[in-house]
Parts: C-alpha cells; sequence; structure tokens
C-alpha cells in the first residue's frame, strides 16, 4: 500500500481551473493556455467542462491573473477554479500519461474520507476545495481502464462520499 506525505504548505498546491469553451475552438483555446506563465498542465476534458487546467500554485495574485487570462480567450464560454485549503500529494507516483479528476461531496467524517483516500490505488492528489464540491481528487494510471477498476470504484464505496463526478482528462500538455 501506498503512502501519502500531507503537504501543509498550500501555496505548493496547485488551483485548477474548469473551462467550458466553444468546441470548434478547443485547440485554438489550448495553444493561447500554452502561452500563460502560471499554467503548469492543461488538457481536454470529459463531462461538463471542456478544458482543464493546472496552475502552478495558489498564490492570489498569480490565480486571479492566471483566470482572468483564461476568461478573456475568445471562445472560453464560462470557468469555474477551486482553489485548495489544505490537501497532498503523493510523493511515490510516477508521470503516468492518463489522468483523472473526480469531485467529491463528502458527509459525516470528513477527516475519515481524506484518510481513506490514501488507501486507493492511482490517488496523485487530493485537495479540499470550496464551494460546490468539498474534495478534488486527482489520479494518474497506466490506462483509463486501471484508473476506473481500481480507483474510481473504490471511491465511491468510501463511507461519506455522497456524491462524486469524474472526468478524464485527454491529453495533459504541460505548458512550456
Amino acid at each position: 500500500m501506498q503512502t501519502a506525505s500531507v503537504t501543509k504548505n498550500v501555496t505548493a498546491l496547485p488551483t485548477y481551473v474548469f473551462a467550458r469553451v466553444e468546441r470548434r475552438k478547443l485547440d485554438e483555446i489550448q495553444e493561447s493556455v500554452d502561452d500563460m506563465d502560471y499554467v503548469d498542465w492543461h488538457g481536454a476534458t470529459t463531462g461538463r467542462f471542456d478544458l482543464a487546467i493546472s496552475l502552478k500554485g495558489s498564490d492570489p495574485k498569480q490565480v486571479y491573473s492566471a483566470i482572468k487570462q483564461v476568461r478573456e480567450i475568445d471562445g472560453v464560454l464560462s470557468t469555474s477554479s477551486l482553489v485548495p485549503f489544505e490537501g497532498y500529494v503523493r510523493k511515490d507516483t510516477t508521470g503516468d500519461d492518463y489522468l483523472d479528476q473526480v469531485f467529491l461531496r463528502t458527509g459525516g467524517s470528513f477527516d475519515e474520507v481524506l484518510e481513506s483516500l490514501k488507501t486507493v490505488p492511482n490517488v496523485h492528489q487530493v485537495l479540499v476545495v470550496p464551494g460546490e464540491w468539498d474534495v478534488l481528487v486527482t489520479l494518474r494510471g497506466n490506462s483509463y481502464e486501471d484508473i476506473i477498476e481500481e480507483s474510481v470504484e473504490k471511491i465511491s464505496q468510501i463511507d461519506g462520499v455522497r456524491a462524486s463526478e469524474t472526468s478524464f482528462v485527454y491529453q495533459p500538455k504541460t505548458a512550456e
């Protein structure tokens, strides 16, 4: 079983921006995002959002500036951002090419849900976030099938998970 280390430095944890975009402009929008300094990676997604963007940290001024830049790109229809209160990143993960993000709404013991997530295979990062969702879990694996079978199904069975939404990120690109 892999263990995770808890990160107390919130500025080291990324902010995520999810965007709905005009489909015919997705490639053009991703090219614009490539040129943004504060972007760590981005990729097209499944679900209600079309694009997931990971920012390099949670510095409020940098986050605001980056979100403003994303919103000003022609073809971006709307955005939703998740800024972490706290979280953890596993130090023992590899740079697997398959990425999935699971949004969780919790009930009951919040700490027990977070502790249970540490035992789920492929969990790369867990962020406690405000808003519609309580937790954002980033999964990395060898294939999407691997992620679904080994991780997503286990997450949905955790006591205290009341609702979830899974979004696969296709072709994550690291911004240069």
